[in-house]
């Protein structure tokens, strides 16, 4: 059984005395939340006591709306110390009470002083919500652990501050998707045809959801227009090809959920980048996609470098990246994780 507890908010501010009646006593009523509700626990005060003087208390209970103080000597005419008084043998189906303080004297300036109480009580009733947070992408991460803390505070003094906080750390579900390409020529003339295998693996320990690879057509001149024309292309089962026609000097924005969104397309006609959607892949999965283009006119001399990139939706590992280039090519591109890289050459005629 887990228990809770619960206080009374405090009935006047904590600098000031809470207000007598014409009998010179004060009494108000203590009502908790009913829902879930286990048993009285502790009565607590804030009081300033001068010398020789005392506030004696009673617990009672309402019967009919009216204060009866029948509870027994243990909550009748008691004096409440710093560590409050136990009400835990009060019967719990009382759970409406009345607070009876009597103060020694009645002096405004130096008399005894009340000022402020709560009693507490046992419930199984546990406020709570549920928040979703989202991890942000952090390539080439390890298992960076989410610490979620909730804090609390009231304006109502408190017994102790130690258990206002709370703490949960949890650590990021990790996959591993790698994307290796190459070409089928190393050398190749204007208008001959180049055959790009792309190869990829989900390595996990977790699938990789919303996967997609993003190719960036070769531009040996960096102007922006790809220097191949793609042939026409038959994805495999359960991929599907998208295009867009942007600079290849920039990389546009896909949403694997709305894939025909910033300007992508089914149709690959002046395409410079290609999108392969793979969709929702378990652990351990592999897959090829060979895709095939024409090299375009006035290319010659010209260095063909094509990059695919792999995402998905979950964190991952630093993927390991695999290059595959003609041993007589000088190039250093500059890689990031999950990029594979993949050049050619254009021979004169």
């Amino acid at each position: 059984m887990v228990s809770v507890t619960n206080c009374e908010p405090v009935l006047q501010p904590t600098n000031d005395c809470l207000t007598l009646n014409s009998n010179g006593v004060y009494e108000a009523v203590a009502s908790p939340n009913p829902y879930r509700f286990v048993g009285w626990k502790t009565l607590f005060v804030e009081q300033t006591i001068p010398d020789d003087e005392q506030i004696t208390y009673s617990i009672g209970r309402l019967e009919f709306g009216v204060p009866v103080y029948d509870l027994g000597p243990l909550y009748t005419s008691v004096i409440v110390g710093l560590n409050g008084l136990d009400l835990s043998g009060i019967n719990p189906a009382y759970t409406n009470l009345v607070l009876r303080a009597e103060p020694s004297s009645v002096n405004a300036s130096n008399g005894p002083c009340l000022k402020s109480w709560q009693m507490t009580y046992d419930s199984l009733n546990w406020p709570s919500f549920t928040f979703t947070v989202r991890v942000n992408d952090d390539p080439c991460g390890g298992a960076l652990p989410i610490n979620n803390v909730v804090s609390i505070s009231t304006t109502t003094p408190e017994i102790s501050l130690a258990n206002n906080s709370a703490s949960y750390s949890m650590n990021t579900r990790l996959t591993d998707l790698q994307a290796a390409m190459t070409a089928n020529h190393a050398a190749a003339l204007i208008g001959e045809s180049l055959d790009y295998p792309l190869d990829w693996s989900v390595l996990g320990p977790q699938s990789a959801p919303r996967t997609y690879l993003q190719v960036v057509l070769p531009d040996g001149d960096y102007n922006g227009v790809a220097d191949v024309t793609l042939s026409p292309f038959t994805a495999p089962s359960g991929v599907t090809a998208y295009y867009n026609t942007a600079s290849t000097l920039t990389l546009p924005l896909f949403d694997p959920l709305v894939p025909l969104a910033n300007n992508w397309t089914v149709n690959r006609a002046d395409a410079n980048h290609i999108v392969f959607l793979l969709g929702d892949m378990a652990p351990n999965t592999t897959g090829s996609i060979t895709y095939s283009t024409v090299i375009r006119p006035g290319t010659s001399g010209h260095t063909l470098v094509s990059t695919v990139i792999g995402r998905t939706a979950r964190r991952e590992r630093c993927a390991t990246i695999r290059i595959r280039c003609s041993p007589s090519l000088a190039i250093s591109p500059t890689f990031t994780c999950r990029r594979a890289v993949q050049a050619a050459c254009i021979r004169e005629s």
